[in-house]
């Protein structure tokens, strides 16, 4: 089996001063211990777990969450870890659970991937589990590096900041080089372990440090963090559309059928603030009419990438509260003027965390920051 939950290292997690401190009589407990705890002896035992389990966290992972959840129970390659109240005995009583999966894909053997992370709605223990994983990580002789892939990319705040707490960065190379992942719907993030200590992972897990420095779009104002993690969205799923047309060298018409399915298939346009968007990327069409009918399609793309970084970077901004210069055309001004207008309605909801879920393995050193204005070195 791969255990990377195994009974020594999660011992030594939850009996650290701070953490039973937090845990405030929680108990962190591993495959085993639920099997034992839930005297689960038959497959139906096993499905009827994975069944309940699987409508804790984001409701539209309830499908994934069972498979993944039997998975844990019957397949080698998977592990899983439970945090629980105080009388483990019952199904009800579990808060969470977090899986691991090794090897996650062919190009990584020995590296644990985080396969999905499930908390209850209004329990904090999202930094307990996603502790616990890192912490295990460095309690064995796996590959000192942890991985996911965080699903709804930069709308699914919840689990972006707090992956990026940890150290955690976004990481292309687990789609191209490492073939861990196949979509960039998913952003893909990593996080190096070599340099860091077993005792800085429980200080960020217990607020001695306030950790990482966190991705922009957590440390904007809430109003505008949704309409930027939709552009920011689109600016990934438009690198996976570079990377398939190099790949396939797809041209003409082929090229701008694929870059309308990434458009205009990708988001619920019935949405206001993505009624903006599309009037966006309509403007930007008309524009490049001028152009030579052979190359128009490709310019159009161009163009399109061209105007969502200067939106993006007008959107941080105006979120950061600075002083916004003009814009230095009609369309970006078209679009502020409308942003404006559609952020007097709600935003939805972001849904809840999960991970399958970086720039990669850097020698750049990170400041870490702490709670008590000081400041630690760690290379994530």
């Amino acid at each position: 089996m791969s255990l990377l939950f195994n009974q020594p290292a999660v011992n030594d997690y939850a009996t650290d001063d701070n953490m039973v401190r937090l845990l405030n009589g929680r108990q962190i407990l591993t495959r085993d211990d639920i099997i034992n705890s839930l005297s689960l002896n038959y497959m139906h035992d096993f499905v009827d777990l994975s069944q309940r389990l699987s409508k804790i966290g984001n409701n539209l992972m309830t499908e994934f969450a069972e498979q993944e959840l039997l998975n844990a129970f019957t397949d080698s390659r998977y592990d899983v870890a439970f945090i629980v109240g105080e009388n483990a005995a019952s199904i009800d009583n579990i808060h969470g659970f977090i899986i691991t999966k090794k090897p996650y894909c062919a190009k990584k053997p020995k590296a644990y991937g985080l396969d999905l992370l499930c908390i209850k709605e209004g329990i904090s223990a999202g930094s307990i589990l996603l502790g616990l994983y890192l912490y295990c990580i460095k309690s064995c002789p796996a590959e000192q590096i942890g991985f996911l892939d965080s699903v709804d990319s930069y709308t699914n705040l919840s689990a972006l900041c707090l992956y990026s707490k940890f150290g955690f960065t976004i990481d292309k190379s687990f789609y191209e080089r490492y073939q861990c992942f196949g979509s960039y719907e998913n952003v893909a993030m990593s996080v190096n372990l070599y340099k860091m200590k077993r005792h800085d992972i429980i200080d960020i897990v217990v607020n001695i440090h306030a950790g990482f420095d966190k991705l922009p779009i957590c440390n904007i104002a809430r109003k505008y963090q949704f309409a930027i993690g939709a552009l920011e969205n689109l600016k990934l799923l438009m690198d996976e559309f570079d990377a398939v047309c190099i790949k396939n060298q797809l041209i003409g018409a082929q090229y701008m059928a694929k870059f309308n399915d990434i458009l205009y298939q990708s988001f619920d346009l019935n949405t206001g603030q993505f009624i903006i968007i599309y009037k966006l990327i309509d403007q930007i069409m008309d524009t490049s009419y001028h152009i030579p009918y052979t190359f128009r399609r490709p310019v159009q793309v161009t163009l399109f990438k061209i105007e969502l970084d200067k939106l993006l970077a007008l959107m941080y901004n105006k979120a950061n509260r600075k002083r916004i210069a003009p814009a230095n055309n009609q369309i970006a001004r078209n679009f502020m003027i409308g942003f404006d207008e559609i952020l007097e309605s709600p935003s939805p909801k972001s849904p809840s965390p999960k991970s399958s879920s970086p720039k990669s393995s850097s020698p750049k050193t990170k400041r870490m920051r702490t709670t008590k204005n000081t400041t630690k070195h760690l290379t994530p």
